[in-house]
């Protein structure tokens, strides 16, 4: 899939460079999320592009470079595309899935070559 093509199907949105845990404020009593801070990195990107989160849930960066915490990644995948379709509440066409995964694989590829963790 080409760049164009990802940038024609999605739309675009307000993203975050560093999404994680440690930015996002949680009600102790219910769970709910009540806000996300610092936003000095807010881009807007085709969607998917900082799904990066999916992979840092799913392993780690460290001196031997990128490993998995598990080895059947296949399955908690598809476990994050099972909620993410309950919880958008319709379907999408697997010509969206697709740009949105690359979409993905470019923003991860992206912020590993920038903090050079890659070749």
């Amino acid at each position: 899939m080409y760049l164009g093509q990802i940038s024609d199907l999605l739309r675009w949105v307000l993203t975050r460079a560093d999404l994680s845990d440690m930015n996002i404020l949680v009600a102790p009593e219910c769970g709910h999320v009540t806000g996300v801070v610092d936003w000095a990195d807010a881009t807007i990107e085709p969607f998917g592009v900082n799904l990066l989160g999916l992979e840092n849930a799913l392993g780690c960066n460290s001196n031997g470079g990128w490993s998995y915490f598990e080895r059947n990644t296949s399955r908690l995948r598809l476990l994050f595309w099972k909620v993410f379709l309950t919880g958008i509440g319709k379907p999408i066409s697997e010509e969206t899935r697709n740009a949105i995964d690359a979409a993905r694989c470019l923003g991860f590829c992206s912020d590993t070559a920038s903090a050079g963790k890659v070749a």
